[in-house]
């Protein structure tokens, strides 16, 4: 039936759009500093990686860069403002402060990363791309001594998730409504179909 070809490719179509990860949005105000912070699949090492953090203006700025573990000049709306942690790769994680943000410094980023090369194999064993928002609004603090905290959301909540991610769960709810339905449907269509059939074989005589 032409139901059962079209269901498995929308369940495939489903689960493809919700294991699609999101921007992050991280809101501050002006003269603070925020912390972007993601985990990695495996450790690695600040000379193990290259790595490029890209605002997505017009034009298009770099914000951070390092190849081999060496900083390069960003752009510079970002001189001096952008810190790296370096002992984070090896917690399998990336952490990256800004300070003394400004408003112009709201819009889209990109960071690309590479680490882990295998010279046998020509490959990287790591590689990433992660995309974040940033929103900066105006009435930060002046003084910035005090200006540490950091403000992550995500579209749907004031706070990082702590549980399982939400489009996950969206999913497997979906996923199993469609599946109850296309039973429902099954049944409704075999059961109509021998109802035919016995109309068929065995006629009402008048």
């Amino acid at each position: 039936m032409r139901w059962a070809l079209v269901f498995p490719a929308f369940i495939c179509g489903l689960w493809g759009m919700c294991l699609t990860k999101g921007s992050v949005v991280y809101r501050a105000k002006e003269n603070e500093t925020v912390t972007v912070e993601w985990s990695l699949q495996q450790e690695t090492d600040l000379p193990l990686m290259n790595m490029m953090c890209e605002f997505h203006s017009d034009p298009v700025k770099i914000v951070y860069e390092a190849i081999g573990g060496s900083a390069e000049s960003p752009d510079e709306q970002f001189v001096g403002r952008v810190h790296f942690d370096r002992d984070a790769p090896r917690e399998a994680k990336i952490r990256l402060k800004m300070s003394r943000l400004k408003m112009e410094d709201s819009g889209n980023y990109c960071c690309y990363l590479k680490a882990n090369y295998d010279n046998v194999a020509w490959k990287w064993g790591l590689q990433i791309k992660e995309y974040f928002d940033l929103n900066v609004t105006a009435g930060g603090n002046d003084d910035l001594s005090n200006n540490t905290t950091s403000y992550p959301t995500t579209p749907d909540a004031e706070h990082p998730s702590t549980g399982p991610d939400q489009n996950i769960r969206w999913c497997i709810r979906l996923s199993v409504g469609a599946v109850l339905l296309a039973v429902v449907v099954f049944l409704f269509s075999r059961a109509r179909a021998r109802r035919k059939l016995k109309i068929y074989i065995c006629p009402n005589i008048i």
